[in-house]
């Protein structure tokens, strides 16, 4: 028998073996979603996730990953939408190590969101030089 879970509503169950989809563990919390939906940004983490990853766990099917969950859902938000956007009360120096880790280039912050992103990474740089 197949495990299912289901995504939106419980007529439409999906196996979560289905190579079409991508279950991600991140820092304890579930994501689900495509395979195409994390290859539309090439080049980073996420694109270039296989059964050959160091975060691939073979007896769960899933990608382990110890990062914070709250930043993570704006990182797939920016797969899915292709626009990066997160919210003002985010540290700029975290979102700043959370993009390196996960490979996507800070330019893809939308420009409603970069100003404070900017002005809080030239604040920390103040802050350390004093």
């Amino acid at each position: 028998m197949t495990r299912r879970i289901y995504v939106d509503s419980p007529n439409s169950p999906v196996d979560i073996y289905d190579p079409e989809w991508v279950r991600l563990n991140v820092g304890g919390c579930s994501f689900l979603t495509k395979r195409v939906t994390l290859e539309k940004v090439p080049d980073t983490l996420l694109s270039e996730l296989n059964e050959d990853s160091p975060h691939y766990h073979h007896p769960t099917g899933q990608y382990l990953i110890d990062r914070n969950p709250d930043i993570f859902q704006y990182i797939l938000d920016f797969y899915r939408t292709g626009q990066l956007h997160f919210p003002h009360s985010l540290c700029g120096p975290n979102l700043k190590k959370e993009l390196l880790f996960w490979g996507i280039d800070e330019s893809f912050i939308c420009s409603c969101c970069w100003t404070r992103y900017f002005f809080s990474q030239m604040l920390n740089v103040l802050v350390q030089n004093k």
